[in-house]
């Protein structure tokens, strides 16, 4: 099973913007992998394969139209934080 970072064919335009996020801390950057496939699955390019929970962590296994598969972890949220998000998806 490989990660979203593996899996993704990054646009030439786009790298820089990760170049900075991979400088970012790690909860950033977890948020915004997160948010990225929330886009996927809102956009019908990705849908949920499986889910589970290990402790306190969702793990969720997508799966993209070109048949790749990848595992996501959903990062912790505060209230405001996650309601943001999904204004914003």
């Amino acid at each position: 099973m490989s990660t979203l970072n593996d899996s993704l064919d990054v646009p030439h335009e786009f790298q820089k913007m990760l170049d900075l996020l991979s400088m970012a801390p790690k909860t950033v950057w977890e948020i915004f992998r997160y948010a990225l496939v929330l886009l996927l699955i809102n956009d019908e390019k990705a849908w949920v394969v499986e889910s589970h929970v290990d402790g306190d962590t969702l793990h969720i296994i997508v799966e993209t139209v070109e048949g790749k598969r990848f595992d996501v972890v959903k990062p912790y949220l505060s209230a405001k934080v996650e309601t943001i998000l999904f204004k914003w998806i």
